[in-house]
């Protein structure tokens, strides 16, 4: 599909991997509910996989059974997905103002990640709405941002503007505008969605002695 990012495809290219690695040798006409309460147990009990990452692995399964059933390449039954408790492999943190501060002093100003965590911080959005924030969506003269994120029952768009504050506006400036379509982050959406948290934070953490946080 043409329409999913680089990031979103590896997703399902490793979710495809787990699947097979486990019950790739049943046979299609012999995958019975069964076949997905044996994948959850291997998965989190044998090989220790956390129980959102097995939800999500699930999620990519019936996705590909149903577009089996449509096209004959399946039988033409439901799957019924097992029941998963969703258990957190570690406490969400919060961290203060003084450790964001002694971590943003890690960070390259004049990098990307830098610039990232203070719009993350000025506008409490997902890190995938900062990766995908394009210059048209940025208003500096009214100090606004439109932020382009998950649908809701409130928000059928997904979009909402959200203001920033003076210090944010000026350091924008500072970057240096691009066009309307430009990333503000001058790399790709899946490069600052994958790399953000698990390559320049964590590493800003442990240089500050502050724990980890995405």
């Amino acid at each position: 599909r043409a329409d999913l990012s680089k990031y979103g495809r590896r997703n399902y290219i490793t979710a495809a991997r787990h699947l097979i690695g486990v019950i790739g040798d049943v046979r299609v006409d012999r995958v019975e509910d069964d076949s997905l309460t044996e994948y959850r147990d291997r998965r989190i009990r044998s090989q220790g996989a956390a129980t959102a990452t097995v939800i999500k692995e699930l999620k990519s399964f019936q996705m590909a059974w149903a577009w089996g059933r449509r096209r004959g390449f399946a039988p033409n039954k439901v799957i019924a997905s097992p029941n998963i408790v969703n258990v957190p492999m570690r406490d969400k943190y919060t961290p203060s103002m003084t450790e964001i501060r002694l971590v943003l002093s890690k960070l390259d100003t004049g990098h990307w990640s830098y610039l990232a965590v203070r719009l993350l911080l000025a506008t409490g959005a997902r890190i995938g709405e900062i990766a995908r924030l394009e210059w048209r969506d940025v208003n500096l003269e009214t100090g606004e941002i439109r932020l382009r994120g998950k649908r809701t029952k409130s928000n059928q768009s997904g979009i909402r503007n959200v203001p920033i504050f003076d210090d944010a506006v000026a350091l924008l400036r500072q970057w240096g505008v691009g066009e309307p379509g430009d990333r503000v982050l001058r790399v790709t959406a899946w490069t600052s969605t994958a790399q953000l948290g698990t390559r320049y934070l964590r590493q800003a953490c442990e240089e500050s002695k502050v724990r980890y946080f995405s």
